[in-house]
């Protein structure tokens, strides 16, 4: 390994939440992980880093008294740090978070991650608090007519199929709960 390598090593292999994982990033160097090709193992870990930091910055990013109640978000776990993260954006109320922000991972020049996806929830019983938002249903109809596109073209495979079958099945259990509340004279209600 070349000195870059060397300095670079102990901090790549540094795991990821890592108490002390900036303690490792030698600032000197900051930019040395660009010199790397893309194929590079050190260069591939070097942006993975690059990620994880911009999302540590977004976590701690100052704010005053006023926007921290807005300003609170909480990161929520889709598995992968690769390109987006989803947080939700407001206080818990009925049990439930009711909004949700998917960003890009990557920070530019300082702002505020580009914002893909703003979600508002139903909140509160339709009959006590009207329409106001969307429903778990609505999104998954959404995830369903996405993958069945896929499938329908060169991107069809197993892992979509089933994957829509298991989405469809989330379906059938959402409605079966809402005819079961509907038969008790609840649905749209506060009562359990």
């Amino acid at each position: 390994m070349n000195d870059v390598c060397t300095n670079f090593w102990c901090f790549f292999n540094t795991p990821e939440g890592h108490p002390d994982v900036e303690r490792y990033f030698p600032r000197r160097c900051e930019n040395a992980g660009e010199g790397f090709p893309e194929s590079c193992a050190i260069r591939q870990r070097w942006d993975e880093v690059q990620r994880i930091i911009e999302v540590k910055n977004i976590e701690h990013e100052a704010v005053t008294p006023s926007q921290q109640k807005e300003k609170k978000m909480r990161k929520i776990n889709i598995g992968t740090s690769k390109h987006t993260v989803v947080y939700a954006t407001d206080e818990p109320e009925f049990n439930a978070n009711h909004k949700y922000q998917v960003r890009d991972i990557a920070r530019v020049a300082g702002s505020f991650p580009a914002l893909y996806a703003d979600i508002s929830f139903q909140k509160g019983p339709i009959k006590e608090s009207g329409v106001n938002g969307c429903h778990n249903e609505d999104l998954i109809a959404i995830v369903i007519d996405r993958l069945q596109s896929l499938n329908q073209g060169n991107f069809a495979c197993r892992e979509n199929s089933i994957a829509i079958t298991k989405l469809e099945e989330a379906m059938l259990w959402l409605r079966k709960r809402t005819m079961d509340r509907e038969a008790r004279g609840v649905e749209g209600t506060s009562e359990v």
